[in-house]
């Protein structure tokens, strides 16, 4: 399931982000900040992290399980064209460009 941080203090070096690639070359001050900042989120099956033609607010950090990437073709049919294992992210191409995903 697609997790983030909480909000509540993190002690970084028990952080399941301290393992998280993208983040190796934070320091502990950084993961603390980051800890202030993020919103952990946990998702049911098949639960939407973020919907195809809405605008991407956010980056995500998947620490534990994995999450599937649907596309909706012009026939309405989802179909899944990627899935993404822990540890990963997703969300950045569209939150730096503004684009819609």
């Amino acid at each position: 399931m697609p997790i983030a941080i909480s909000r509540a203090s993190i002690e970084p070096s028990t952080s399941p982000l301290r393992e998280h690639p993208l983040l190796a070359s934070l320091d502990d001050q950084e993961l603390r900040e980051l800890g202030r900042l993020a919103v952990r989120r946990e998702l049911k099956p098949r639960e939407p992290v973020v919907v195809q033609g809405e605008v991407a607010s956010s980056l995500f950090l998947l620490v534990d399980g994995e999450v599937g990437v649907e596309r909706t073709g012009p026939d309405g049919v989802r179909d899944e064209v990627s899935r993404l294992l822990a540890p990963g992210h997703f969300g950045e191409s569209s939150l730096l460009s503004g684009e819609i995903g």
